[in-house]
């Protein structure tokens, strides 16, 4: 009696069937968009963190210059001062040397009384003299030897004292041109930085 029976569920209907497909494509359509979106958010984030790590370096960069550019000012200063001490002792040197000229010139000039004395003492005759006219003579040619001697040393205290403070003034020129062209090149690659946003 009960042997036709059948507890299968009935087929479903094409209506039912049509409405699961539209779900299904339903579903598929949403995948496919979740996917994108996705993508989208990752692309995203990715290039979020590359302005970020562009902006830490650009950061890093900046803090770089500023600080060598202090140091080259510290540094510039430091050569400026000394380029001001060192024109003080030029200046020194020049009114030593113009001393040293004078005293060179007084010098000539008792030279030339000795020279004077001493062509005197040779065109008196020979032998002829008493004792203190030979000691006059003596004394004459001694004191001009040392004269003689002392201008000699001046001139070349004079000349090394030139030429030592030249090297100096030169030296410091060349390193203080050199700081001011990189001050400058640094000034105009920091107008080259891309500004942070």
């Amino acid at each position: 009696m009960f042997a036709n029976f059948s507890l299968a569920p009935p087929p479903p209907s094409q209506h039912e069937n049509q409405q699961i497909e539209k779900l299904e494509a339903a579903v598929q359509t949403q995948e496919a968009v979740i996917e994108k979106l996705e993508e989208i958010v990752r692309t995203r984030s990715d290039e979020l963190h590359a302005a970020n790590a562009r902006d830490d370096m650009v950061a890093v960069e900046r803090q770089r210059e500023a600080e060598m550019h202090t140091a080259l000012l510290d540094s510039k200063s430091e050569v400026d001062a000394h380029c001001v001490s060192l024109e003080g002792e030029v200046e020194s040197m020049r009114a030593a040397q113009a001393t040293l000229q004078r005293q060179k010139q007084d010098l000539g000039r008792q030279v030339e009384r000795l020279k004077q004395q001493q062509q005197q003492f040779q065109s008196q005759p020979q032998g002829g003299g008493s004792g203190a006219d030979t000691m006059n003579k003596s004394e004459a040619e001694m004191m001009f030897a040392v004269k003689d001697a002392k201008i000699e040393a001046m001139q070349a205290q004079m000349l090394n004292n030139a030429l030592r403070f030249a090297a100096e003034i030169a030296d410091l020129e060349t390193v203080n041109m050199e700081l001011t062209g990189q001050l400058q090149s640094r000034a105009r690659g920091e107008s080259s930085v891309p500004q942070t946003r």
